[in-house]
């Protein structure tokens, strides 16, 4: 990029080296290209100076999420759910709306706690199917 732009070459300091390698690159070869392209503009003499807002841009990528034997799946949700309200349920005595129900303490409507009964197969006046 010197060579283009008619200038000597300048010399990577070895942190800023390291930094470049370190960074993620989410853009690829054509952000690489702009940051070292904007470094030489920037860098008086004969040593590259990285400006240090453009290595800060962007987070680096979440890491994946251990894989292990215990981990649950979309079906155990319909389990998890009804555990839930069950035990809801059953700390309001059965008492599914007003001061003290159920539907209150899970911070839903009274409707959307019986649809969700219904869904989940759970009545009221015979305790749990």
């Amino acid at each position: 990029l010197c060579r283009d732009r008619g200038e000597p070459p300048k010399e990577l300091r070895e942190s800023e080296a390291a930094q470049l390698l370190a960074y993620p690159w989410p853009g690829n070869v054509r952000e690489l290209h702009n940051v070292l392209e904007r470094a030489i503009l920037l860098s008086p003499g004969t040593t590259l100076h990285l400006p240090r807002l453009t290595l800060r841009g962007k987070p680096p990528a979440a890491p994946a999420p251990p894989a292990c034997a215990d981990a649950l799946t979309l079906e155990d949700l319909p389990r998890l759910e009804r555990d839930i309200l069950i035990r809801y349920l059953e700390a309001s005595d059965w008492k599914l709306s007003g001061k003290g129900g159920a539907a209150g303490k899970l911070g839903i409507p009274l409707t959307t706690l019986a649809s969700k009964m219904k869904r989940l197969g759970i009545r009221k006046r015979y305790g749990v199917e």
